[in-house]
């Protein structure tokens, strides 16, 4: 998927977030996406002061409390 229309998809995904956790919530959506969500987020608004990827996914999972190679694969997953 082009870089675009990742920003996009997760624009939207972003606007819903309420209703994704109301989803969560009723058991229809998997918890992970508002945390990959959240894990994104993160990743992205580090990058101005930590320019290093591997550095950001080792942050990020001492912070989330995951592996740095899980935090990677998120991101990979939702575009980066």
């Amino acid at each position: 998927m082009p870089f675009r229309e990742m920003v996009m998809l997760y624009t939207k995904l972003k606007h819903k977030e309420r209703e994704i956790k109301e989803l969560t919530d009723m058991g229809l959506v998997d918890t992970h996406w508002l945390r990959d969500l959240d894990i994104f987020e993160k990743f992205r608004a580090m990058e101005e002061w930590l320019p290093c990827k591997a550095c950001r996914y080792e942050k990020i999972a001492e912070e989330v409390g995951l592996s740095s190679k899980r935090v990677k694969k998120i991101i990979l997953l939702l575009g980066n």
